[in-house]
């Protein structure tokens, strides 16, 4: 599984353990019964997008409705897809995908077709967010060990990167920060400076 889904794998079992305690049993559902580490909303509500591995041993897209209900896959290899993010159009997805041989940001349609890849880096591109207008995907790359991510931002029709930061850290965008009509990219962090006196965000 891409190194992308190690810190949201844990946060899955926190929010597992601590729902109990945050929201009454009987307004619970689980929608998935099996492993789905990560989704995002339709822009009307109406419908999920997920990562499971339920078809095999690699992890796929799927989506389905807001109950749980028409369940279909999009994605099938090779490699493993993850961590999809729904454009704000509704007419696509950003995720993440190894199937060049390293985690890379990809799109495809959302009905599934016409996977194109985003991101070249040759390392580990993870956490892929959509700008408000839909035309650009922020997201981190880097490598793991030892650990140095920094925040990109990718131009979604033609591809044109352009690197934000320099400190090194894990990309992190509450849902609220982004800018208005995409012309602030998002408000973001870096954690994990690479050494004394580096700055620690970037946006």
């Amino acid at each position: 599984m891409l190194r992308a889904l190690s810190c949201s794998g844990l946060m899955a079992w926190l929010l597992l353990i601590l729902a109990p305690l945050l929201v009454p049993p009987d307004q619970i559902v689980r929608l998935t019964p099996q492993v789905s580490e990560e989704s995002s909303w339709s822009p009307d509500g109406r419908r999920l997008v997920f990562d499971s591995n339920r078809a095999g041993k690699t992890t796929s897209l799927f989506v389905m409705d807001a109950d749980g209900g028409n369940v279909a896959q999009l994605t099938r290899g090779p490699g493993s897809d993850e961590t999809p993010a729904w454009s704000p159009d509704g007419k696509r997805f950003a995720y993440v995908s190894d199937r060049s041989g390293h985690a890379e940001i990809w799109l495809v349609d959302a009905d599934g077709k016409n996977p194109r890849q985003l991101t070249r880096h040759g390392g580990e591109a993870i956490h892929p967010h959509w700008s408000p207008d839909g035309r650009r995907v922020i997201y981190c790359a880097g490598r793991e060990k030892p650990e140095q991510y920094e925040i990109f931002v990718a131009d979604a029709a033609s591809g044109a990167i352009t690197q934000l930061t320099r400190a090194g850290g894990t990309l992190r965008i509450p849902p609220s920060t982004a800018g208005r009509a995409g012309r602030r990219t998002a408000a973001a962090s870096c954690s994990a400076p690479t050494g004394p006196g580096s700055s620690a965000s970037g946006s």
